[in-house]
This record gives structure tokens, sequence and C-alpha cells, in this order.
């Protein structure tokens, strides 16, 4: 009996859950039960035992019955345990979709216009937006058209723009963090949080309303305006935190041209007003710089390049482009709203133009434009004829070019950007207008260019202009552009995204709410003589 009950207390070790997990445990639980009894596992074995009288049999199988039903019930036991602790593992990972109690204040969309209502934290690999109060607050769906700009404020002065956020609950906004461009002084990041509008219905879409374009009024009755206010951490500060990705590559005369240039993120050092765009793979790609990287080239026959866009057009031209690639004159028509610079061989103008909320006055005006000779631009401007006293600089009076009188050739190169003064046009609006004009951008082919809407600054519209605050915004104006790039790519027109680096520089880096200083315009000259000369 003594040997039964040893053997019992074998068995017992054997399935402990130190002997299963440890299969040294094992042996070492077997040799020290023999070396306890006097003996080796040679001298005797459970089978010995066991090959006893039917006495011995039956008085053991009474006594092991027990003990198997005992371990059969416990390892049930225990199973069920493990399945209800992995349930409640599993339970944890479910995302709570549970309202919170403020999801059902009819004032919501109001309150959450406060910069204050919100809180940016950095939880690596992303930064989080998300209200202060997220339990009275979370997945209100109330909160799920808000629209925020991230940027990252680099050791270096360099700036980046992060991607567009997923929402991992509704209210709750994700984007990803983003290497730094070569060495830094410190691995310290600074994150700027701005939360652009609390409520944009349609927004990502650009259908503020079913219309082709929206009533401000009605908008504005609807909740909706700008707040452009930067978003704190728990401290009441920007959030910072120690990068750990590996910098990006500096440029260098071996980095390669970049040949996407109709989406064209990158980075901004607001000490040396330097742009290094990222190119598709996610890598540093190189912009040519006129005088720099090379010369105009020399042109075989007489050359028109035509710029057709609004004010901030006009500032680019007139301050950078033409004199950048050798222009010697310049002058202005009387009401402004055209330009033409020369040298001996280029002509280079500028025309007003902007889309207009109709899209048939759109395509007759954009007709009318692109139909003149370089002949009718110059000698006929009886509608607003050149102020000859004007060249730009301090100088001689000018007198109009005359090698240009003969050339009733279109344009080697048109440029043309439709702008953001029809304010109030939803992307459905856009589609008729590219509707409208894409017969006549057509019939010019690979000769147009279509440049994409710089971004603008809502926060610095004065008061008065409220339809600009409400809709004359980024938010919009990507979906816009999105429209026109779509339409453009169809006919195979190249498309310059000027739109992705102007927001990226930032309101910091602007005059007033739509125009950017010479230096910003120094990186379109870079973009446009890329886009031209990449190739030659």
């Amino acid at each position: 009996m003594d040997r039964v009950r040893d053997l019992v207390s074998f068995k017992a070790f054997r399935h402990s859950p130190v002997a299963l997990d440890e299969e040294d445990g094992k042996d070492a639980a077997l040799d020290d039960y023999d070396m306890a009894n006097g003996g080796t596992s040679s001298a005797w074995s459970p089978s010995r035992l066991l090959l006893r009288s039917p006495q011995d049999r039956r008085r053991a199988f009474r006594l092991l019955l027990p003990l198997t039903i005992a371990l059969i019930v416990g390892l049930a036991v225990g199973l069920s345990l493990r399945h209800k602790q992995q349930s409640k593992q599993e339970w944890h990972k479910v995302v709570d979709t549970s309202l919170g109690s403020g999801c059902s204040d009819a004032d919501l969309t109001k309150t959450a216009m406060n910069q204050s209502f919100w809180e940016v934290n950095i939880e690596d690999p992303h930064v989080i937006v998300r209200p202060k109060d997220w339990e009275q607050y979370k997945n209100c769906d109330s909160l799920a058209s808000a629209f925020f700009t991230v940027r990252l404020l680099f050791s270096n002065n360099d700036i980046r723009l992060l991607d567009d956020p997923i929402q991992t609950r509704p209210g709750e906004y994700q984007f990803d963090l983003v290497a730094p461009l070569g060495v830094q002084t410190t691995a310290t990041v600074q994150v700027e949080a701005v939360l652009e509008l609390a409520w944009y219905p349609g927004g990502i879409s650009g259908m503020p309303c079913p219309e082709s374009a929206c009533n401000y009024t009605s908008l504005l009755a609807e909740g909706i305006d700008w707040v452009g206010q930067p978003i704190l951490n728990s401290y009441q500060a920007l959030p910072t935190y120690q990068n750990t990705l590996t910098s990006l590559p500096s440029l260098t005369d071996d980095t390669p041209l970049c040949t996407n240039l109709d989406n064209l993120p990158g980075i901004f050092n607001n000490a040396s007003a330097l742009f290094t765009p990222i190119g598709l793979d996610g890598t540093p790609c190189r912009l040519l710089k006129p005088s720099i990287d090379v010369a105009l080239p020399p042109a075989g026959q007489l050359r028109w390049w035509r710029f057709l866009g609004d004010s901030n057009m006009r500032f680019f031209f007139v301050w950078n482009y033409p004199k950048k690639l050798g222009a010697t004159t310049c002058v202005k028509s009387i009401r402004k709203t055209h330009v033409l610079c020369w040298d001996d061989q280029t002509a280079w103008s500028w025309d007003w133009f902007f889309g207009d909320e109709n899209a048939t006055d759109t395509n007759v005006k954009l007709s009318k434009r692109l139909n003149e000779s370089l002949h009718d631009f110059i000698y006929n401007r009886k509608d607003d004829p050149w102020d000859l006293r004007w060249s730009g600089d301090a100088g001689e009076a000018p007198t109009l070019p005359s090698q240009f009188a003969n050339v009733t050739a279109p344009a080697d190169r048109i440029y043309i950007s439709f702008g953001s003064h029809a304010s109030q046009l939803t992307t459905k609006g856009w589609r008729e207008i590219m509707e409208a004009v894409s017969p006549t951008l057509a019939k010019y082919g690979d000769a147009v260019v279509v440049v994409l809407t710089s971004a603008t600054a809502p926060a610095r519209i004065p008061v008065k202009y409220v339809k600009d605050r409400v809709m004359r915004h980024n938010i919009q104006i990507k979906a816009s552009n999105a429209v026109i790039s779509s339409y453009a790519h169809q006919l195979g027109i190249r498309v310059l995204d000027i739109f992705t680096l102007t927001r990226t520089v930032g309101p910091g880096n602007m005059i007033d709410n739509v125009h950017y200083p010479s230096r910003v315009y120094d990186i379109w000259t870079w973009l446009y003589f890329t886009e031209r000369f990449a190739d030659v």
C-alpha cells in the first residue's frame, strides 16, 4: 500500500504544472523518487507493481479511479478558466463604441470650436488629437467632421506637413509621425497642431452642401466657420517628442531630379527657405534652379510662355520668374490685368484669370485668352493698353519689342491656375467648370500645364469677408484641386502641385491671407523651371 501511495504521489507530480512545463524537471523528479526509495528507475516500475495479484490490481484501481476523475475534472476546470481569461483579453482588445454623455449636447459642434475643447498628444508612432474630456465626448458622430493640420517642427528649422489622419474612432484623429531630413541639432521635435474646422460635413469630398455653389449664410447658420487655432497638450503647451526615425538623406548633386510634380510633399527649411521635395519612393528629390543648375537653353526661334492666373501668379511672375530666366524688360497694362517681359528670344506674359462660379463664363474667358497670338497680345491691347511709364525697375521708360511683331503662333507653354476666387464653389461646381473648359484645353495639348491653387490662411481674412472665411480654406481647396487634377490627367495635361508646397510652409510664411513673400515664390520658380527643362 505504501508503494501504491508513492505511485499516486509520483503520478500527481508528473501532472503538476512544473513537471509539464520543464522537461528537465521530469527526469529530475523521477531520479529524486528512486533515490528516496533506495533504488534506481530500473529497480521497479509501475508496470511491475500493477502485474501483481488480482486483489492488488483491484485495490490499486479503486485508489486510482478517484484521482483520475479528479484530474479530468481539474483539467476541464483549468481549460474553462483559460478560455475565460482569453475571452477577457479579447474583450479588452475590442474598441469601446459606447457614446459619451456629452454626445447629446445640442451645442456640441459650437463647443468644439473652442481650441481648449481638444487635446493633442504623442503616442509614438502617432500624433493623436481627441477631445480633452474623452470619456464625456467619446465616439460622438458630430465630432467626426473636424479638420486639423499638423506640422512637425524639427530642431534644424525644418517644417514637415503630416498626411491627412485616419479616425480610429469618431472624434479621435491619428496622424503618422515621419522622419526628419539630414542631421538634426537635437532629437527633440515640436508638434504644431491647428484646429481648422470643428465641423465641416462633406469636407473630404468638397461638398458641404449638395449644390454647385453654397450659400455661405446658410453654412454659417448651420454652425460652419473657420477656427484656425492651435491645439495644446495636457500641460497647455505644444507637445514635443524625441525622434527615433532614421533621417532622410540630405540633398547632394547626385540626388535625382523630381519627376513627379503633380503631388509634391516635402520639407521646408524656415531659416534657409529651401524646399526639399519627397518623391514617390519616399526619398528626397531635387528641383532645378535657373542660373545655378542650368542656364536658359537658347531658342531656335522666338518663343512665348504664357501664365494665366490670379494675383498669386502675378506676384510670382513679376517678382521672380522672367527676371531669373534673363528677362531684360517688363511692362504692365494700365489696369494691371496683363504683364509682359522679354529678352531677345523669349516673351513671357501674365493674364488676369480665374475660374468663375459660372462654368460657361469661365470657358468663354479662357477661350478668348488662349485664342490670342503674341502679336495681338502685345500690339492690340485696346481694352487695357500698356503703361510704358513702368518697367518694374527704376530706369528709362521702355518701348515695346519689335522682334515679336510677326509671331502669330500660339504660346509654346501655357500655365493655367484656376485660383480660389470662386470660393463658394463645391466640387460639383468645379466638375462643371472642367467639363466646360476641357475641349478648349484639349486644343492646345502638350503646351498646357495646369497649376494647382495655392494654400490660404483664412484666419488672416478680414471678418467682413465672411464667405471667404467659410469656404476659401485649404480643406475645400484640396478637394477642388483634386477635381481639377483629375480632369487634367484625363486630357494628358501636366500638373504642378503648388498647393502642398504652400500648405507646408504655413501661415507664418505668408504676407497676408493668400500671398507669399519672394523667398517662397523663388521655390515656385524652381518648380516651373524643373517642369520645363528637366528633360532638356
